[in-house]
């Protein structure tokens, strides 16, 4: 375990380089109580960019109040904390199920448990009980805090036996998969067991919320500034606590929310609710004893939401199987009913006949599922060792039902578990090309087919002329775990995955759960193209223009292509090596489309090798707009990592549309401009803005830069729209890139100003920051109310506040134009 560092490189962090090259990797593998304090003390005192993985072995550990008093109740960490339970001695192997992984409170008062933190947190397959806070100090027995961008995801685990004016306190948090059962709150009118207020997009899904007394079952409302990205409360079951079970508030009036497909007893909600959220009996095998499994008749099962804007789980809170059926069921535990028709393919071989497609065949299974009317499950089981080739022969059967083509099934698939690289064993290569002529996809579903669904997972396409699969058709689609091109000794598809014509939403991915992720790689077309004109497409956490290893290129044209298709989100995926553009979006009609949290030019294995697009990491032009990268309007967190792209780090083109929020993300070293408007290069302001890309909006003019102890002194000035509010944002430069303009290595923070009838804002404002930033370098934008962002403006330097001394011992003022002076 690390103690301490050399005091010359804790001076020398506050500079980027630095922090990069020294951040590191900590594993724990923890067996008792003074183990798991000693690792999550260390994270707490890390440094920012560290990484700290805290296996936690299977056993109770009785932290009383250790956790609450040793961390003054929040336990700051500055680097990624991933607390995961279920380990087996050694921490050599692990069973994902939270009741064999118990932290315990031992019902002490004060001994509460919270998290804060500036970089992600993971937690996983723990119970936390008999927690009993002190509500003077902190109203939640257990609570999870996200400062700045921080991801925070709460999964898998139970909450159970705790008391305070919350169990569970969120705060831009994703919680899935969950139970919370069982807890005493302290009957108060705003106590829930599960209290969700952000004002970022809320996600609460597959959870348990059950039998807690003394108030609401689930409370969520939007604080403040509305977010326009979506908030998702799905699949839960909110049931038999004392107070309202479901009680949401303002989730229609301030920001875009789904509420699908929950099942509760009472409920209170400023609008009524879609008919798929049932007031029912969900009927647990025996909610006295505390089993909280689903019952056979119970009506939670296989009766979940077909689609989840946040993604399917992969596990259920015993890390059983999720899906087991046609749907997700409701609530955290699946169960085992399976109401699938299915077929087994038995043969790799193809006759190419659609009349008469050989038996055993994937043709006759896909013939199979078309002839029914229930939904219908593929599955395999092919003689001989890894990888079975299925070679297509002409047009394969169009898609028309509810299918599930699952190639998991096959003997030797072997799930992936990790996020930078694709480690899984498929076992499946669906091959489009004999050499001479390729068949245009492997699966499709036409424009015709407006009730089809196809869910894809566990197979290997190659050589596909179209897209592998090309989805016209249906809704709800789920593409993951699957790896397109990459493949030695094939040909490249021209497109991975394609959603187009008359489809609705597809999830190309997930979140939380690295099986989902698909390899997308070596296409002659743009990897995915999403050109359906009702949009609504989630593309989350791809490995996109890479092998494999996760580091090797394997080039598309583009990672991702967009055309007048409108509110798709792009996240959290690696997207590099693109022959163009990182990410295209193109088209009047793209517009509301949103790219978050995704790492566009370098690979995110050790090392952080380069993974150049040989354009610009974002481009958006002919007329789209209206698009988000990075933050919302009015928040932050979803920062993007673009960074050594052969064009500028986002372009929005001289054909590029307006409206298109460009905040907070971290963007240096590309061959442009980190923002770029119009003609490549730094377009000065405009007597008169207006009219162009984001309608050529100025950028602020910053004045001076001086670090104080209370953070960083800026003064400027913005020429721009008369008897406007502007958003400004601040970001720290290395150095001055292109054009004598401020780069993006972090985010300084943003605060607002109005223009007057002159179209002038003079601002002097301190943003709270620590640590010394002197002697780099910073520049802002500005982002008018309709979300038209500027370039960033010119490269200040960060002076200190405090006199420095030339040579010779003189006195050097703040500002002293000086060439002498130091910085």
């Amino acid at each position: 375990m690390r103690t301490f560092r050399p005091i010359l490189l804790a001076l020398l962090i506050c500079f980027s380089p630095f922090k990069q090259a020294l951040a590191e990797n900590f594993e724990f593998c923890v067996g008792n109580t003074q183990e798991l304090l000693d690792a999550i003390n260390a994270w707490q005192h890390g440094w920012e960019g560290d990484s700290h993985r805290v296996k936690i072995r299977q056993g109770t550990y009785n932290v009383g109040t250790q956790l609450g008093t040793a961390f003054d109740f929040v336990p700051w960490g500055n680097g990624k904390l991933h607390l995961l339970g279920g380990y087996t001695v050694g921490c050599v192997s692990r069973s994902l199920d939270a009741r064999n992984t118990v932290i315990d409170g031992d019902d002490q008062f004060d001994s509460g448990f919270s998290i804060g933190a500036l970089d992600d947190v993971l937690v996983e397959g723990i119970s936390f009980v008999r927690f009993r806070t002190n509500v003077n100090r902190n109203p939640a027995a257990v609570s999870f805090d996200p400062r700045s961008s921080a991801k925070f995801t709460v999964q898998n685990n139970r909450f159970i036996g705790n008391s305070g004016h919350y169990a569970v306190d969120l705060a831009r948090t994703r919680f899935i998969n969950n139970l919370v059962a069982n807890n005493t709150l302290s009957g108060e009118s705003f106590s829930a067991a599960v209290f969700a207020a952000s004002s970022n997009p809320i996600t609460v899904t597959n959870n348990t919320i059950v039998n807690n007394t003394g108030g609401k079952g689930l409370y969520t409302t939007i604080l403040g500034g509305a977010p326009i990205l979506l908030s998702e409360i799905a699949n839960n079951i909110v049931w038999g606590n004392t107070g309202t079970d479901l009680s949401l508030v303002e989730w229609t009036t301030l920001a875009p929310t789904v509420v699908s497909h929950n099942i509760y007893g009472t409920v209170s909600t400023v609008a009524p609710l879609a008919s798929d959220n049932l007031s029912v009996n969900p009927q647990f095998i025996n909610a006295p004893l505390q089993d909280y499994r689903l019952s056979t008749l119970s009506p939670a099962i296989n009766n979940g939401a077909a689609f989840q804007y946040s993604g399917m789980p992969g596990r259920d809170l015993f890390g059983g199987p999720r899906v087991v059926g046609s749907r997700i069921d409701r609530g955290a535990i699946e169960s085992t009913q399976n109401d699938l028709t299915s077929y087994t393919v038995t043969t790799t071989s193809d006759n190419g006949s659609n009349v008469a497609p050989l038996a055993g065949s994937l043709r006759a299974a896909i013939k199979a599922a078309n002839a029914t009317t229930v939904p219908f499950e593929v599955r395999f089981q092919i003689s001989g060792a890894c990888p079975r080739i299925l070679n297509v022969v002409g047009n394969m059967l169009d898609i028309t039902g509810d299918v599930t083509i699952n190639g998991t099934t096959q003997a030797g698939w072997i799930e992936n578990v990790q996020y930078t690289r694709f480690d899984g064993t498929l076992c499946l290569l669906l091959n489009g090309s004999d050499g001479a002529s390729s068949t245009p996809w492997a699966f499709h579903v036409p424009n015709s087919a407006s009730n089809a669904r196809l869910a894809v997972r566990g197979l290997m396409f190659a050589g596909f002329s179209d897209a592998a699969i090309k989805l016209e058709g249906g809704d709800n689609h789920l593409i993951s775990g699957n790896q397109f091109g990459g493949i030695g000794f094939t040909v490249p598809n021209n497109n991975a995955v394609r959603v187009t014509g008359n489809a609705g939403n597809t999830m190309i991915g997930g979140f939380d759960w690295a099986g989902a992720i698909n390899l997308i790689a070596g296409s002659d077309g743009p990897g995915v193209v999403l050109d359906n004109a009702a949009g609504g497409s989630v593309l989350g956490n791809n490995l996109i223009g890479f092998q494999t290893d996760g580091v090797t290129a394997a080039p598309n044209q583009n990672g991702v292509y967009v055309f007048n298709s409108p509110s798709n989100s792009i996240m959290y995926n690696s997207i590099g090596n693109s022959d163009s553009a990182g990410i295209l979006i193109s088209g009047s009609g793209a517009t509301g489309n949103v790219v978050q949290n995704n790492v566009i030019g370098m690979s995110l294995e050790s090392g952080y090798p380069s993974a150049v697009n040989h354009g610009a990491g974002v481009l958006m032009m002919f007329g789209a707009r209206n698009t988000t990268v990075g933050a919302s309007l009015n928040g932050s967190g979803g920062d993007n990592l673009i960074t050594l792209n052969g064009g500028p780090g986002v372009w929005v083109s001289t054909s590029g549309g307006t409206g298109n929020r460009i905040l907070g993300n971290t963007s240096y070293a590309n061959q442009g401009l980190a923002i770029d408007l119009g003609v490549a290069g730094g377009t000065e302001n405009q007597a008169n803005p207006g009219v162009g890309p984001n309608a050529l909006q100025n950028y602020p003019l910053a004045m001076s830069a001086i670090s104080v102890p209370a953070g960083l002194s800026l003064t400027g000035v913005l020429n721009s729209t008369p008897n406007t509010l502007f958003r400004i944002d601040a970001y720290r430069s290395n150095g001055c890139g292109p054009d004598a303009r401020a780069e993006s290595n972090a985010v300084l923070g943003h605060f607002q100003v109005t223009t007057n009838a002159q179209g002038l804002a003079e601002f002097n404002d301190t943003l709270p920051l620590s640590g010394a930033l002197s002697g780099q370098f910073m520049g802002l934008t500005a982002t008018d109310s309709a979300g038209n962002t500027s370039e960033i403006g010119n490269c200040e330097l960060i002076r200190s506040s405090t006199p420095v001394f030339k040579s010779g011992f003189e006195a050097c003022e703040n500002g002293d134009p000086d060439p002498g002076c130091a910085p």
